[in-house]
């Protein structure tokens, strides 16, 4: 992973949201699926295909916390938010990125947004937003490396 250009660690380390950015199949929505269970969080996940609008991305929950009610226990359930494939929308998009930005600005539950295009004017809108993360394909020394050490044990 590498820092965003123009990255600050003290002005980005309490974003309520982080923009994952690379190319598709490195891992971004694994990663992210691994923090949520790394920190007990449960997973609400949308894709660009399922809502790709304004009016799609206001019907979101944006709830931090659920409470869930059995016979034996009551818990709260934190929640992590995954916005995939937001460069998606920009295609059928009317108003979304503006939309997940207000939700950003506005949910006490933490938001992953993640994309492959990073380039798209809508994304640095939203980049602007976001602890801002982009992945890069591994070197094929490191790849190499790692295989290696792996067999050994």
């Amino acid at each position: 992973m590498k820092e965003g250009r123009g990255w600050n660690a003290a002005g980005s380390i309490n974003s309520k949201a982080a923009l994952l950015s690379g190319d598709p199949g490195i891992g971004k929505t694994t990663t992210a699926r691994l923090i949520a269970a790394r920190y007990n969080y449960k997973i609400t996940e949308f894709n660009a295909s399922d809502v790709r609008n304004k009016s799609g991305i206001d019907l979101l929950p944006s709830s931090y916390h659920s409470l869930n009610i059995s016979n034996t226990e009551t818990m709260l359930t934190k929640r992590l938010i995954i916005m995939d494939e937001v460069d998606g929308m920009s295609s059928g998009d009317r108003g979304g990125i503006n939309a997940i930005i207000n939700m950003i600005k506005n949910t006490k539950a933490p938001i992953i947004c993640i994309c492959n295009d990073r380039s798209c004017d809508k994304i640095r809108s939203l980049a602007g937003h976001c602890l801002d993360i982009k992945f890069q394909k591994p070197q094929k020394s490191f790849i190499i490396t790692r295989l290696k050490s792996i067999l050994s044990r």
